[in-house]
Formats: C-alpha cells, structure tokens, sequence
C-alpha cells in the first residue's frame, strides 16, 4: 500500500494522468457544433456521420462553396442524419446546428 502511494509520483503514472486530460478533451470537441455556415469536409469538418433536430433546417452536400453544384440536400422539420464522406466536398448547414453522431 505505501508502495502504491509512492508510484502515483512516478513519470509513469503522470503519463497516465496526462492521457486521461486528453481523452477528456477530444470528447469535448466531439460535442461541437456546426451551426450555420459552409464547411469544407476534411478541412473545416471531419468526415463522419453528423445528426441535428430542428424545424426548417437546411442542409447541402456540393461540389463547390458557393453551392452550384450540389450533391445532395434536403429541407425539412424533426432529426437530419447527413454522412460525409469525400473530403473536398462542402457542406453547407442553415437553421440547424449539426454534432457528430457517438
């Protein structure tokens, strides 16, 4: 038991500590929130599936920022699941902010 008391000062159980602070925080980034905006996917916002709820919200998938080229989109009321998978693509969100689905 004093054993263990002293092995809490060891560089190794700091390093164990630290591992821990972050883990704490990337669960804290995986919270974020996208909310209205354009967002390049692999650059502004990560590849993944994302969920939001809301009522008169808008999403879209395109080729381009400025949205003339759409790949998919949709408007609607109640839970939008969106998958982005191609990074270079954008991803524009309005009226509803976006999280990552856990």
């Amino acid at each position: 038991p004093a054993g263990s008391i002293q092995m809490q000062n060891t560089p190794q159980t700091q390093e164990v500590l630290n591992n821990n602070t972050e883990s704490s925080n990337s669960t804290s980034t995986e919270a974020k929130q996208w909310g209205d905006g354009t967002y390049e996917v692999g650059k502004d916002i990560p590849t993944g599936v994302y969920v939001a709820n809301g009522s008169n919200c808008y999403w879209q998938i395109s080729r381009d920022s400025n949205g003339q080229q759409p790949i998919q989109n949709n408007f609607g009321n109640g839970q939008q699941i969106v998958t982005l998978t191609d990074a270079g693509t954008f991803f524009k969100v309005s009226n509803c902010p976006f999280t990552a689905r856990q």
